[in-house]
């Protein structure tokens, strides 16, 4: 017999997320990684233009699980462009300045 499990989400008020403005995915046969990184604003170096991307937060999810993931962001994004209006590319990926409250 088998039993459907409710599942009941829990978020404290002191826990507070971080903010990535890069993301990396990649995968293997048993699971999808996705790394989120925090990238400073390039700079000019004698090599050319540089920026630092730092590690924030890593996350891996089962395969079964990704197609879930992907209709989840799907969904959540055409509300919020129903909400807020489309929204733009702004720029080079992942040099966009953090939300101000």
């Amino acid at each position: 017999m088998s039993e459907q499990v409710q599942l009941r989400f829990v978020a404290k008020p002191d826990d507070v997320g971080v903010y990535s403005n890069v993301a990396q995915v990649t995968s293997s046969p048993w699971d999808f990684t996705i790394d989120f990184y925090s990238a400073n604003p390039a700079e000019m170096t004698p090599t050319g233009l540089t920026a630092q991307a730092n590690l924030v937060a890593r996350v891996k999810v089962p395969t079964n699980v990704i197609f879930q993931l992907a209709k989840a962001i799907a969904t959540t994004v055409d509300a919020h462009e129903k909400t807020y209006g489309p929204i733009s590319s702004g720029g080079p990926i992942g040099f966009d300045e953090p939300p101000t409250d």
